[in-house]
């Protein structure tokens, strides 16, 4: 176990505090064990998401706000002959859109910013989260839904 975190985290001390608390989850979980494969591949499959959900907490969020690097691709600067009222305007959307994203449920959200902002697959996404690709893709869904509702015309 101790082995699979660390090669999920990257980091000894950070592997043993997740095989650890992976132990404590299995200990107060155990009455849910099924017993329908090996005790072993449960803890490990434990241990894993744990070692997951904290590469997740501790990977630096991209920024919401319409000025921090995480919208860098979808602002950029005046050029001469640009019309001020349509980048006003183009600036006022961005700013909607992120507090729409930073508005979604974790789970939505998180789906949005990985796919749309960090540009990363599918498979990408289930393998950083833990969850499964078919979840993802509902997630991403929905969240998509919601912002589409907040905002009407102003994304498509």
């Amino acid at each position: 176990m101790l082995a699979a975190c660390r090669r999920i985290l990257g980091d000894d001390a950070e592997a043993e505090d997740a095989a650890q608390e992976a132990f404590l989850i299995a200990y107060r979980k155990l009455g849910s064990f099924r017993g329908d494969g090996p005790l072993g591949g449960w803890l490990m499959r434990i241990a894993q998401r744990e070692a997951r959900d904290r590469a997740v907490r501790r990977r630096p969020a991209t920024p919401l706000d319409p000025a921090g690097e995480g919208w860098s691709g979808t602002l950029r600067t005046m050029e001469p002959g640009d019309d001020p009222v349509a980048a006003a305007e183009s600036g006022e959307r961005s700013a909607r859109l992120g507090r729409a994203i930073a508005g979604l449920p974790a789970h939505y959200r998180d789906a949005v910013r990985l796919r749309y902002l960090d540009d990363l697959s599918f498979e990408e996404i289930a393998a950083t989260t833990g969850r499964p690709e078919p979840t993802i893709r509902t997630h991403l869904h929905r969240g998509l839904a919601r912002l589409r509702a907040d905002l009407g015309d102003d994304i498509q």
